[in-house]
């Protein structure tokens, strides 16, 4: 069986993870509708595969979390319908997501967690969106991220590296040295 349009599971109370084995669905040129359930996972990577998308790419009203994946840029044919928002997604938009320079109508991030700026890249895809431009209604866009969500992020630099080497060297070769051959 070759899905080509229409996985659609709409509004049907669905919850727990999204299946990784959805990235397999290549041949999917139309609608992936996960909108509407009780999803409650990350997205998975595996979606980014989903290269032939021209439409429909819509997981919004869920509880999805953790960051928006960097693969979802590869939707690159994708003209209308990414829509991800009310969720609860968090961190920086990905700027791949500029990638998606097609989309002309329901570019949708709206009502996650999302902090940062909105990447250049993705707000220069503004001006084709000629319907539903929601990006910064309901995010936390303008603020740094570990400020915005100091529950999940941390502002605390990671350790600093030792400035001094912990051991002295050898003085003498460690390994033996080779016997000339006669």
């Amino acid at each position: 069986l070759l899905l080509t349009s229409n996985f659609d599971v709409y509004s049907n109370a669905h919850t727990g993870a999204v299946p990784t084995e959805l990235g397999a669905l290549t041949a999917l040129t139309a609608n992936l509708y996960l909108l509407a359930n009780k999803l409650n996972s990350t997205l998975p990577t595996e979606l980014g595969s989903l290269t032939s998308m021209k439409a429909g790419f819509e997981i919004a009203s869920n509880k999805l979390s953790s960051s928006l994946p960097t693969e979802l840029g590869a939707l690159s044919l994708l003209t209308y319908f990414f829509t991800v928002g009310a969720n609860s997604f968090i961190a920086a938009v990905p700027t791949e997501l500029g990638l998606l320079t097609g989309v002309t109508e329901y570019f949708q991030l709206y009502s996650n967690q999302l902090c940062d700026a909105v990447p250049t890249e993705v707000e220069a895809l503004s001006s084709s969106v000629v319907t539903s431009w929601q990006v910064t209604a309901g995010n936390h866009f303008g603020t740094v991220c570990c400020e915005a969500l100091p529950d999940t992020i941390s502002c605390q630099p990671t350790a600093a590296p030792t400035p001094v080497p912990t051991g002295r060297p050898s003085p003498v070769p460690t390994t033996p040295v080779p016997t000339p051959v006669p």
